[in-house]
């Protein structure tokens, strides 16, 4: 066994249980309804906000339509705060697809066969969960929004359990991976930094995808959008001390926070005379994301 299936394997002990039943009283109502379009209103977290159409945010997530997701700061969008409105396609009494908002109000006269109301956040919570291990690879972001939409309802431990399913696609995976760190507090600091350290996976060496790309780099970035800075020390901790590969991601990300002693730790690495080009330049590249004269002047 890897270490990174050990990894996996800590994550999923780590993670707390949540109520699996909660959900099935929506997937019952689901898997009656006829062909069509199923949909059902609950209470979004407070950081959501949506433009009611393709825009929906979280904390520092943004996602647009089906095709587009962001992590980080973003801007230039109409977003404000409402409920949550998912609708579910549904054929031959399977769910194919599903569509989440936030804001606005159902059509009028729209193709819906079936409109559940308003339901419980933490049950819808667990009913998307629960598709995200069963929609195609293509739909399996739509879910996992879906879940961390959901008002007063924890759903940082079944992702991470999400992320340690070995059965699932590398990409579900990362994105699972990423919501924890949007909805995630400081108890996921741990099995986050277990999965950024794990060898035997795909962030090693000269081949490293980098930041944004693979499971251990989401790892890493998923620290760096833990509320209230949870895991600026653990971030900062593999900017010093980690592998090539690690380092290089995780400097990224420290560059990223306006925080004077991250700030003051890339400086640090650049000008270290015998730091690894590899992490010089990562370093270089963040600190340029702030600010542009100083990665000039530093190159």
């Amino acid at each position: 066994m890897t270490t990174l299936s050990r990894a996996a394997l800590l994550v999923s002990a780590m993670a707390a249980t949540a109520g699996a039943q909660s959900g099935s009283s929506i997937a019952s109502r689901v898997a009656a309804a006829p062909d069509g379009e199923v949909r059902m209103t609950y209470a979004s977290r407070a950081n959501a906000c949506g433009d009611g159409r393709d825009a929906v945010a979280i904390g520092q997530s943004f996602s647009m339509s089906s095709s587009f997701e962001s992590y980080g700061s973003w801007r230039g969008t109409t977003c404000v705060h409402g409920p949550a409105r998912v609708a579910v396609t549904v054929r031959d009494h399977e769910v194919v697809g599903l569509r989440a908002q936030v804001g606005g109000s159902w059509p009028a006269g729209g193709a819906a066969s079936i409109d559940l109301g308003t339901v419980p956040a933490a049950d819808a919570a667990a009913y998307f969960l629960s598709l995200s291990r069963r929609l195609g690879s293509s739909s399996r972001r739509n879910p996992m929004l879906a879940a961390a939409l959901a008002d007063s309802a924890n759903v940082a431990p079944d992702l991470l359990r999400l992320a340690g399913d070995a059965s699932l696609g590398r990409e579900s995976r990362r994105r699972a991976v990423r919501w924890v760190g949007v909805v995630g507090d400081a108890s996921m600091v741990a099995p986050l930094t277990a999965l950024a350290t794990a060898s035997g996976g795909e962030a090693t060496g000269a081949d490293d995808p980098g930041p944004g790309d693979g499971v251990q780099s989401a790892a890493i970035g998923a620290l760096a959008m833990l509320d209230d800075g949870a895991g600026m020390n653990a971030l900062m901790d593999l900017a010093r001390h980690g592998s090539v590969s690690v380092r290089k991601a995780a400097v990224f990300w420290v560059g990223q926070s306006d925080e004077p002693r991250a700030r003051a730790l890339v400086r640090t690495i650049i000008d270290g005379g015998r730091e690894s080009e590899t992490v010089r330049g990562a370093a270089i590249f963040a600190l340029g994301q702030g600010d542009n004269q100083t990665a000039a002047d530093a190159s």
